[in-house]
């Protein structure tokens, strides 16, 4: 009976089973031990799901998983020094056993683990295949043992987000040896204040994703640190204390830059959202574009509506632009109604207290929305009302509401 349903099904239902489930199931019959050995189910391995199970199992998975590419993820686990030590010999004696069919650990996420300095340094020594290494928020490491990660040959992603062990002289020994990183993530190492080290992300061509929010940074030390990435798609300065003089000297060789966050930037001003727009509408293909808590007014959404790429905006903590400035940015003066808002698949105007029920009316200009939040936004009665109607029908909604003195606010609308 099993053999009527298609395979891909199959795969489907057992990818919900848990390890033990599984193991079962493959004396069950050869057929189910072909779905159950399938890479599908094996390409992650995610120890907090199965530390009930015990370390057996889990040496026994290293030992016997079909995958050739492993990905473990001990995120938040509190593991004591002997697993280490069983993880690391039970993979060696795995492929020492098996010569012609090795395992390669490729990705290993520690974040929020309590891992010491003395057991990074062993994994690294063994899993020196790992391409993709997060250690974000392990506050037991120094910086001698995350120096060491430069001898990783073939990393290609690096989180070091909460790390305040990463300073100047750590990052520069991982960016001259690591050339070829293509995500890098320094959220809140706040021991990169000064920047010296950032000259050398330059040096890393390859680099697609970079994320430096939450570092107090000048405009010139972040323009001079990425003006030769021409290959970025997401960059992230949230928080870093840019000005308009970042958006001004914005590379135009950003061929690729499809993801901006400038959250939390209040010395940005309209006058930057304007050099912005003339990036974009020199070539800049801006598709989503984060602008939480930045002190913009209502002129500036007339001059986004400029951009024709944009397919996603935030807006989140906003108290200046209002219902007239979204009339200016979906219905502008130059280009009529909906402008180029008519490409705009997704908006957050979560804690905007001045949005409210004209807004709603003009969200016809937006016949490709698939997404609206309006978390504590002003809307009366009538708004909520009108808001299904308004809405394109492929919008995602859900509505809930809650009263504040003695009126209803949008809780959430998807």
């Amino acid at each position: 009976m099993l053999d009527l349903l298609p395979r891909e099904c199959l795969i489907l239902i057992v990818s919900f089973s848990a390890v033990r489930t599984k193991c079962r199931l493959k004396r069950v019959s050869r057929y189910l031990r072909n779905i159950i050995d399938d890479q599908q189910h094996w390409a992650e391995f995610n120890v907090p799901s199965v530390w009930q199970i015990g370390l057996n199992s889990f040496l026994s998975f290293i030992s016997t998983a079909p995958a050739k590419y492993l990905h473990l993820n001990l995120y938040g686990v509190d593991f004591p020094d002997f697993w280490i030590e069983n993880i690391l010999l039970s993979y060696i004696l795995r492929n020492d056993r098996n010569t012609d069919h090795q395992r390669k650990i490729t990705s290993i996420s520690l974040q929020q683990t309590n891992i010491t300095d003395h057991q990074l340094t062993s994994l690294l020594g063994v899993l020196d295949d790992v391409e993709d290494l997060n250690i974000s928020c392990c506050q037991l490491l120094t910086a001698e043992s995350i120096q060491n990660i430069s001898q990783l040959s073939s990393l290609k992603s690096l989180q070091l987000d909460f790390q305040p062990s990463v300073d100047d002289s750590v990052l520069s020994q991982i960016l001259l040896k690591h050339t070829l990183l293509r995500d890098l993530s320094l959220h809140y190492c706040e021991s990169l204040f000064a920047g010296d080290s950032l000259h050398l992300l330059n040096r890393c061509e390859h680099l697609h994703s970079l994320n430096l929010s939450h570092i107090c940074l000048s405009d010139s030390i972040v323009i001079s640190s990425i003006s030769s990435l021409k290959n970025l798609r997401i960059l992230s300065v949230a928080s870093t204390g840019l000005s308009d003089k970042f958006l001004e000297k914005l590379p135009n060789s950003f061929s690729h830059l499809h993801t901006l966050d400038i959250s939390n930037n209040w010395r940005i001003t309209s006058n930057g959202i304007w050099e912005l727009v003339n990036r974009c509408m020199e070539g800049l293909p801006l598709e989503y574009l984060y602008l939480k808590g930045v002190r913009i007014k209502n002129d500036a959404l007339e001059m986004l509506s400029l951009c024709a790429s944009l397919k996603r905006l935030v807006f989140e903590n906003n108290e200046t632009i209002d219902d007239s400035g979204m009339r200016a940015y979906l219905s502008p003066p130059l280009l009529g109604p909906g402008g180029w808002a008519d490409e705009i698949q997704e908006l957050d105007f979560t804690n905007c207290k001045n949005i409210g029920d004209g807004t709603v009316l003009i969200l016809s200009h937006c016949p490709k929305l698939l997404q609206l939040v309006l978390i504590g936004c002003s809307l009366s009665d009538l708004g909520l009302f009108r808001l299904p109607v308004a809405c394109p029908s492929g919008t995602r909604k859900s509505e809930t509401w809650s009263s504040l003195s003695g009126r209803r606010h949008c809780g959430e609308i998807y």
